[in-house]
């Protein structure tokens, strides 16, 4: 019920990051919100579940490696 609510205010896009976060955690799972980038709601409909996933934002200097790898 609850991720019904969370994808419906997604998408009317009346929710603030905080309060997505702070949904989350009322639900019974702890966020560290440190160096967080990005969510992802995913439902799939044959299996009839849902799974949240919560993605690190890459540090600057991660994000450098990466840019210098392609230029040897």
């Amino acid at each position: 019920m609850h991720f019904e609510y969370i994808a419906t205010r997604l998408m009317q896009g009346d929710i603030s990051p905080n309060e997505l976060l702070d949904m989350i955690e009322g639900m019974g799972h702890p966020v560290n919100r440190d160096g967080l980038g990005r969510i992802s709601l995913y439902y799939d409909f044959e299996e009839n579940s849902f799974s949240l996933s919560l993605y690190r934002r890459r540090s600057p200097r991660k994000q450098k490696d990466l840019s210098d790898a392609g230029k040897d």
